[in-house]
């Protein structure tokens, strides 16, 4: 998974209720938050990330098919080794 995808998710994510207006202009929450905030922009994205790889090891514990625990597996190992 490219690193601009997983950017993708994130923004679209915070991006659900729609922009935010402030007099006149128009902004995405996400954009509001990569701007004012890029730390806890950061945090927001390595949790995600997070959340993903424990969303693939609890579907890892759970399958026994063996090409589908290598798929998830390597998922996981992906996310850890290029992300965390």
């Amino acid at each position: 998974m490219r690193q601009s995808d997983i950017i993708d998710m994130v923004n679209d994510l915070l991006d659900e209720q729609g922009e935010v207006s402030i007099g006149n202009l128009t902004f995405y929450p996400s954009q509001i938050l990569r701007e004012c905030d890029p730390v806890a922009y950061r945090i927001t994205v390595n949790e995600y990330i997070d959340n993903m790889i424990e969303d693939f090891q609890y579907d890892l514990d759970r399958t026994d098919d063996e090409d589908e625990r290598t798929d998830l597996q390597d998922q996981i190992t992906e996310l850890e080794d290029n992300y965390l």
